[in-house]
């Protein structure tokens, strides 16, 4: 298989930055859902992506759910729509999905509001269900930096809106991480988030965290991630699969911070990942085993 949306763009892109603007020749959503509102107003967003003549009354899919990166201050959905378009073109549902930022300019917002917003997406997708055509038991999160820790925060990080249904477990069925951000402590933490909430770190660190109800974890980085060190992801799978968890680590060697949104990293990750749901039966054809 040849995950052909973001193969267009290997020859002419190489993998951008946190900061770096989205490609010009970007998928588009095919539904556009608000599942929550911010007190200051925000909408929040999920951008869905549905499989070639899909409906929703066939049998539910699996869902990959998307969390872009950029230190919870910027970046922005559309960083995951060329993938959330291929993996709905390989059969699942697909949504990038938007949370709470925290730039200076908006006081009001904390990092730890982006993990309650990442949680309540995956309520509102599991009580919503069958409206988006997936099944609930089949939610994989994946995401890339900050939105790789949220993406694991959704299972590991107790941090829940207020007005948000508690009977609904945000845990995914599994979770894939593209050079994710697991420390917010200090040294070999990643500093920049430490310093922002060095008094509450613990609450908002993934590594602080772990348990033994956490689902399976594909972890992705590169041997120049500046970042996460090979050494600090090795301790963090060796800390995870010490709490009877699954924890795959695979590294790229020459690829550096975000190399995964596209590209040729991005490609040469695909066999990994569809190995890793293959072996969980979270696959599209996996339903009619």
């Amino acid at each position: 298989m040849m995950w052909k949306s973001l193969c267009i763009l290997c020859a002419a892109a190489l993998s951008w930055t946190l900061t770096a603007a989205p490609p010009k020749n970007i998928a588009q959503p095919d539904e556009t859902v608000v599942y929550k509102k911010a007190p200051d107003g925000e909408e929040l967003k999920l951008f869905v992506f549905y499989p070639p003549g899909y409906q929703k009354t066939d049998a539910p899919r699996p869902l990959m759910l998307m969390y872009h990166g950029g230190g919870w201050r910027g970046g922005a959905p559309t960083q995951f729509f060329n993938q959330c378009r291929d993996y709905a073109d390989q059969g699942y549902v697909a949504i990038s999905a938007s949370y709470r930022l925290s730039p200076k300019e908006k006081p009001q917002n904390t990092v730890f509001h982006a993990v309650e917003d990442a949680r309540s997406a995956i309520r509102y997708i599991k009580k919503n269900a069958a409206r988006f055509g997936i099944d609930p038991k089949r939610i994989i999160t994946a995401g890339s930096s900050a939105g790789a820790h949220l993406a694991i925060a959704t299972s590991v990080l107790k941090l829940d809106a207020a007005d948000d249904d508690l009977s609904i477990d945000p845990t995914p069925a599994a979770v894939i991480l593209m050079c994710p951000v697991i420390d917010a402590g200090p040294p070999p933490g990643y500093r920049h988030i430490y310093k922002r909430i060095p008094d509450r770190y613990k609450e908002f660190s993934p590594i602080h965290n772990l348990h033994e109800k956490m689902p399976p974890q594909l972890l992705l980085l590169g041997d120049k991630d500046s970042v996460l060190s090979v050494e600090h992801a090795k301790e963090y799978q060796k800390q995870v699969e010490e709490k009877g968890c699954r924890c795959d680590l695979v590294i790229f060697p020459g690829a550096k911070h975000a190399a995964f949104y596209q590209g040729r990293y991005y490609v040469d990750s695909q066999p990994s990942v569809e190995k890793f749901l293959r072996d969980l039966k979270l696959r599209p054809d996996d339903q009619k085993e």
